[in-house]
């Protein structure tokens, strides 16, 4: 039983090791998805957004208008924009 804790503890410490805790705000609408598709798949929803986000990331390339400084993205829906501060 413990060399099966010192082979858990060990890949558990290799994999934390390689990720980094962030905090981002979410619309409602984005929540409510990504709560679905947890419940749909079985997975948490940080494992949605790691995929989501190597998925995207992927799609970026060296010719995509995303790297054009001057992009800016169609913002049509009221909840995908940023409060200000006042």
């Amino acid at each position: 039983m413990r060399q099966l804790q010192a082979l858990f503890a060990r890949f558990y410490n290799a994999a934390t090791m390689r990720m980094r805790r962030v905090n981002w705000t979410i619309t409602e609408r984005q929540h409510r998805e990504l709560k679905r598709l947890s419940r749909e798949t079985g997975l948490p929803i940080s494992e949605l957004v790691r995929r989501a986000l190597d998925k995207y990331l992927g799609l970026v390339g060296e010719e995509s208008p995303l790297r054009d400084p001057s992009f800016e993205p169609d913002a049509q829906d009221e909840e995908a924009r940023v409060p200000t501060r006042s």
